[in-house]
């Protein structure tokens, strides 16, 4: 079968094009050979990541902090790797990740710093 042609690029080249700007944008950098699906949500002040990872356990998985804002994850179970690197979003502290994993699941939270946590404003009467 033949690629789609999108001018001078195939469909995988474009494909693998539009990637690499995604992960250039949110600073994603990753490698596996197995791949992990993930969700990511925010509520109540907290950016919550979900990796699935069947199979593995907490000593399989390594995390660290690196330069105040850049996490990096490395998990290894026999064949099955796993490489993810990121940087925390600006509104969230680093410091304040916090890791499960439960049922096959990885779960990473960060908390919101407060000075981007939005708060109501009083408004006052002029008398």
């Amino acid at each position: 079968m033949k690629d789609l042609m999108f001018g001078p690029l195939t469909f995988p080249e474009v494909y693998d094009t539009v990637d690499g700007v995604f992960d250039k944008i949110f600073k994603l950098e990753h490698s596996h050979t197995q791949e992990f699906h993930y969700r990511t949500n925010e509520k109540d002040n907290i950016l919550t990541y979900e990796y699935d990872m069947p199979g593995f356990k907490i000593n399989d998985i390594n995390i660290e902090l690196h330069n105040e804002k850049m996490v990096k994850m490395d998990a290894q179970r026999g064949e099955r790797d796993f490489h993810l690197n990121f940087t925390v979003p600006n509104a969230y502290d680093p410091e304040s990740i916090k890791c499960t994993l439960e049922d096959g699941i990885l779960i990473m939270t960060f908390s919101k710093k407060e000075s981007f946590k939005s708060r109501k404003i009083a408004i006052n009467q002029k008398v």
